[in-house]
C-alpha cells in the first residue's frame, strides 16, 4: 500500500491562430483618451452614423484620409486601419498566459488476497489572462479568469478483485473461485457555463469589434432545477434549468472585464462507470 502526493503547477505562453486580440479595434481606452464617452446616447449616435453625415460633420469628425468612403461609419474612420474591415486578426502571435496548479494524491495497493487498486484525486484550478475573447482588447492583463477547461475536481479509481478458493471440494472450488471483478470510476466536476452574451452589445459589437458578457445579478439563483439531480427531461421543452433573472445586461457602450465564466456556474457533474465480471476458463485435452 502506498500513498503520494505532489503539487503539480505549470505557467505557459500559448500562440493562438487567428489572435485573442483584434488590432483593428476600437477600444473604451482610445474614446476616454478623447473625451468621449460611449455611455451617453447623444454621443454614441455620431459613431454609428455615416462619416459624412450631418451628425458626424456636427460633432467635428473627418475623413481620415481622402479616398475614405463616404458611406461608411464614423467607427470605422476611427480604427487604428480604418482601410481595413473590423476583423484584423493577428496570427500566431503570443497574446495570453495559462496558469494551472493542482494538488494530486494517489493511492496504490498492489495485487495482494485478490485485491489490486489504484486511486487518483486531483484539485487544481486553470486559469488564463486574455482567453476570453469577448473581453475588452485593451485590458487583457485584468482579464484573468478561469480556463474554460477548468475541472476542479477529478477522481479516478481503478480495481480488480479475483475470489478466492475457498472451498476444500474441487468442483465447488473450480465454479466459485478465480472469478474477477473489475472497475473503472471517474467523477468530476461539471463543465463551465459561459455567462451569457449582452443584449445592449450592438454598440460593443459595432464599435469595440467584441461583445461582452452580462453582469450576475446578487443574491439571485443561477439554476432554476438542481443540475445534479438527473430529473433533467431533454424532451420537456417546458423545464427549465438555467435562470435568466440571474442576469442583467451592462450599460450601452461599456464592456464588462473579467472572466466570461464563474466556479459555481457548470453543468452537471461528470459520472463514467465502468464495471465488468467474468472468468477465464481453460480447457485441457487429456491423453488416452
Amino acid at each position: 500500500m502506498s500513498i503520494q502526493a505532489a503539487y503539480v503547477g505549470n505557467r505557459g505562453v500559448w500562440e493562438q491562430q487567428g489572435g485573442l486580440v483584434n488590432p483593428n479595434a476600437i477600444t473604451p481606452a482610445m474614446f476616454k483618451a478623447d473625451g468621449v464617452d460611449l455611455t451617453n446616447a447623444n454621443t454614441r449616435t455620431p459613431m454609428t452614423s455615416q462619416i459624412c453625415s450631418a451628425a458626424a460633420v456636427a460633432a467635428g469628425f473627418k475623413l481620415p484620409y481622402a479616398s475614405f468612403p463616404r458611406g461608411a461609419t464614423v467607427a470605422q474612420s476611427l480604427r487604428p486601419f480604418p482601410e481595413y474591415s473590423v476583423s484584423l486578426a493577428s496570427q500566431f502571435a503570443n497574446q495570453g498566459d495559462s496558469m494551472y496548479d493542482s494538488l494530486q494524491v494517489k493511492f496504490g495497493k498492489r495485487l495482494s488476497h485478490g485485491l489490486d487498486l489504484t486511486s487518483n484525486y486531483t484539485f487544481s484550478k486553470t486559469e488564463n489572462i486574455g482567453g476570453y475573447i469577448n473581453a475588452d482588447p485593451s485590458n487583457r492583463t485584468i482579464q484573468k479568469g478561469l480556463d474554460s477547461n477548468d475541472f476542479p475536481h477529478i477522481l479516478v479509481t481503478a480495481f480488480t478483485y479475483r475470489t478466492p478458493k475457498l472451498n476444500s471440494n474441487k468442483l465447488v472450488r473450480g465454479v466459485v473461485g478465480n472469478w474477477t471483478w473489475g472497475a473503472t470510476l471517474r467523477y468530476a466536476s461539471g463543465a463551465l457555463i459561459a455567462a451569457p452574451q449582452s443584449q445592449l452589445s450592438k454598440y460593443s459589437t459595432y464599435t469595440f469589434a467584441s461583445g461582452t458578457p452580462m453582469v450576475r445579478v446578487p443574491g439571485v439563483p443561477q439554476y432554476l432545477t438542481n443540475i445534479d439531480c438527473r430529473c433533467l427531461e431533454p424532451n420537456n421543452i417546458n423545464q427549465r434549468v438555467l435562470n435568466p433573472a440571474a442576469w442583467q445586461d451592462v450599460g450601452a457602450g461599456t464592456i464588462r472585464h473579467g472572466s466570461g465564466y464563474y466556479n459555481d456556474y457548470r453543468g452537471p457533474h461528470q459520472v463514467n462507470e465502468n464495471m465488468n465480471f467474468g472468468r477465464t476458463f481453460s480447457l485441457e485435452k487429456k491423453r488416452l
